[in-house]
Parts: C-alpha cells; sequence; structure tokens
C-alpha cells in the first residue's frame, strides 16, 4: 500500500506539473524521472503503466539527468525525484 501511495504521489505532482505547463487534458506528454533512490527508479519502472495513465503520459523514462523542459524537483519519502514533462506534438 506504501508505494500505491508513493506512486499516488509521483501522479499528483506530474499533474500539478501538466498545469504549471499551461497543458489540457486532452494533451499528451513524455516524462522523466530523474532520482537516485532505487526504491523511486524501482516504482517508475514498475508502475510505468499507471504512471503513464493518471499523467495522459505516452512515454516515461527514468533518466541520469532531465532534458525535458518542463521540470519539478521534489522530495518524496526522503528522497530527492526530479519530474520532467513536455508536450507531443500532434502529427
Amino acid at each position: 500500500l506504501k508505494d500505491e501511495g508513493t506512486v499516488r504521489e509521483l501522479i499528483r505532482q506530474l499533474n500539478a506539473l501538466r498545469k504549471e505547463a499551461g497543458l489540457v487534458p486532452t494533451d499528451r506528454v513524455r516524462i522523466e524521472c530523474v532520482t537516485e533512490s532505487p526504491a523511486l527508479r524501482h516504482l517508475c519502472e514498475h508502475y510505468e503503466a499507471d504512471i503513464l495513465k493518471g499523467a495522459i503520459g505516452e512515454r516515461l523514462a527514468v533518466v541520469a539527468a532531465a532534458s525535458l523542459p518542463t521540470q519539478k524537483v521534489l522530495t518524496i519519502d526522503g528522497a530527492s525525484v526530479t519530474l520532467a514533462l513536455e508536450k507531443i506534438p500532434i502529427s
């Protein structure tokens, strides 16, 4: 249950970041998760489908350094994590 609560917090933070970026619910995004915490890295990888569904994302990558333009650094369960996202252009 603790893991699921942490995942919900990640989704909540991603949706707040979407709002800060001026995105609307129909906008699809790419998401990056940067953390040195093995536990948070595992959650981002293991719950990828849930995170993508909850944050209306197309792709989630756990990376060493964020490269997407909209970023937010936060602390979850005592560990630092950077969440980054970018709107995917409609083709």
